[in-house]
């Protein structure tokens, strides 16, 4: 059996729209490892947003990890804990989507298309493509006021759908807000409208009246998944015990309706058959820490299976503002066999630095490999060279997964 995965569809229930003016915050459902309960596992955000949908402002989408149960949560991630998405982000999306099937029984006929006429429409900006069946017809009366009119000269197709239909597809492909494909043989016409925001719906026309040229003529708005130009960002979760998202509006976002703004979660195995023990905030750090400190966490047992079992060591490191450190201050994972004696089994010298914004990052450690991991195992912070100190409100936080 291979590695499994899930996949969580939209999993930020964002409202229709959103008006400006007030600061908000929507919060997804919860997701956990695999059954049974401690498959160690990652997971991936994926956020799309239509750019042209957010109007104003700004959403933040925050992947957020618990390693206790759901008491309390971390921003997570590898690549940006948070990530923005800006208004003013110039992006495109594909409003809509008509799918054209052709009648074999009354489609099929050049002369069946006299006084034809279909509508598209460019946000609300109206084009009526009309079939012309001699190459010097009058358009039809259509009905539609300020329509842009496009001319369709079918009377070299001869009587097959297939030439029919791939010469409206020339014309309606040939237009700068649309795109537009015939596949030979389907009887089938995908028109694809590239406007950016909401569009109204594309009209059928007279197509469907009398004896109809097309079987059926339907508007859909398209998925985010289908969408061109949108923009999307990942997060990649190392360890991913239980995993939210939230989408953070500012007090000016606004949002309009049909928007279609979607954040997804895949997760997946680390690897088949390796289960987990998470320590969640396993040092306890005081509000201020003068020069020379030098402190250790609890100690924590691995499995008590053997160390025969153990595979792997994943070390969570975090801080909520990393201005706090007033220099660069150190820590390091260490092992030992006995509660005893102690071995570093991570990079010596690992920093947190001064700086700003937050931190988020991950260590692996496989036993066996450049270091040798022990029945107890601990993290040691600790100021190397008596210059650094750190203020209250640092948030230092550390989180130990060992997988077995």
């Amino acid at each position: 059996m291979g590695l499994r995965k899930k996949v969580y569809r939209d999993v930020v229930a964002y409202p229709a729209a959103v008006t400006a003016g007030t600061a908000v915050t929507y919060t997804s459902s919860e997701y956990y490892e695999f059954e049974p309960v401690g498959m160690a596992s990652f997971a991936i955000v994926n956020s799309t947003l239509v750019a042209d949908y957010l109007t104003a402002g700004t959403i933040i989408v925050s992947p957020q990890v618990s390693f206790d149960g759901g008491d309390s949560w971390l921003i997570a991630g590898t690549v940006a804990g948070y990530q923005d998405f800006d208004a003013a982000e110039d992006v495109e999306a594909v409003a809509e989507i008509t799918t054209y099937v052709g009648s074999a029984s009354g489609g099929d006929q050049v002369s069946e298309y006299d006084g034809r006429w279909f509508a598209l429409y460019s946000g609300t900006t109206p084009t009526v493509v009309w079939y012309d069946i001699t190459g010097s017809d009058s358009v039809p009366t259509h009905g539609i006021s300020g329509a842009a009119e496009v001319d369709v000269d079918i009377n070299a197709a001869g009587d097959t759908i297939d030439a029919i239909q791939a010469l409206v597809a020339s014309a309606v492909d040939a237009l700068d807000d649309y795109g537009a494909v015939y596949t030979s043989g389907t009887d089938t016409m995908v028109i694809t409208n590239a406007t950016a925001g909401a569009s109204t719906n594309a009209n059928a026309g007279n197509l469907l009246t009398a004896t109809a040229v097309v079987d059926s003529f339907t508007t859909t708005t398209m998925g985010i998944d289908e969408i061109a130009g949108a923009t999307t960002y990942n997060h990649i979760v190392d360890i991913a015990p239980r995993v939210r998202v939230q989408g953070i509006l500012d007090s000016s976002a606004a949002l309009t309706a049909g928007h279609g703004i979607q954040t997804d979660i895949v997760m997946e195995e680390v690897e088949y058959g390796m289960r987990k023990k998470a320590f969640a905030d396993v040092m306890t750090i005081g509000a201020t820490e003068a020069i020379g400190f030098n402190l250790y966490s609890t100690v924590m047992v691995t499995d008590a299976r053997g160390l025969d079992q153990m595979k792997r060591v994943w070390l969570f490191t975090y801080a909520t503002d990393l201005s706090k450190p007033e220099d660069a201050i150190r820590y390091v994972l260490q092992a030992s066999d006995d509660n005893v004696n102690w071995r570093a089994c991570s990079a010596v010298g690992t920093d947190i630095a001064n700086g700003s914004g937050i931190l988020h990052s991950v260590t692996s450690v496989t036993s066996g490999s450049t270091y040798y991991l022990g029945r107890y195992l601990r993290v040691n912070l600790y100021d190397n060279d008596d210059t650094g100190i750190l203020a209250s409100g640092h948030g230092i936080q550390f989180n130990v997964v060992i997988g077995y």
